[in-house]
């Protein structure tokens, strides 16, 4: 009994999550100007990741990456970094291969904690642009610092791969 009130608990959050994606869908749809939509996204994407960061970094001129939008950033850190590129390894390696990166905790990388973060897990997926010559990631979404303290997941990971294709269309 107890494992079918988990299960359906675990199945009622994941219909919200499909609710707010929805949701979010239909936002993103209404706005035309980029910059506003990129804005929206990165607040959706705290919102349906249940999480207190997330940035949309995107791929600029001769190859460079620039932070295009973020939430969860002190404005004062925000505009030493602000369109200015920066070399994010995993982001790097996320845009290379077109395949999402979800990792559980960074110090089994061999990584030290970074005191800016309240969590060691973090997922990048890919915003995949679909022009005339194939697909082609265009940047990526980034989340971390879950709000309970976990770690993100594979179902995180389908959600937030849903939302940077509804990014990639606009």
């Amino acid at each position: 009994l107890a494992e079918n009130c988990k299960a359906y608990r675990r199945r009622q959050e994941y219909n919200q999550t499909l609710f707010h994606l929805g949701r979010a869908t239909q936002q993103l749809s209404s706005l035309l100007q980029r910059e506003r939509i990129l804005k929206e996204a990165v607040r959706i994407a705290c919102k349906i990741m249940n999480c207190t960061k997330a940035s949309i970094m995107l791929v600029g001129s001769n190859e460079q990456l620039r932070l295009a939008s973020v939430q969860g950033m002190s404005p004062a850190v925000w505009q030493k970094i602000d369109k200015r590129p920066i070399g994010s390894r995993f982001v790097r390696k996320v845009i290379a291969d077109g395949k999402p990166c979800l990792i559980s905790d960074l110090r089994d990388l061999g990584y030290k904690a970074n005191p800016r973060y309240n969590t060691h897990s973090l997922l990048i997926v890919p915003i995949i642009s679909s022009a005339l010559d194939g697909e082609k990631p265009i940047g990526a979404i980034c989340v971390t610092d879950k709000v309970s303290g976990g770690n993100f997941s594979g179902s995180d990971q389908k959600v937030l791969s849903i939302l940077a294709g509804q990014v990639a269309i606009t």
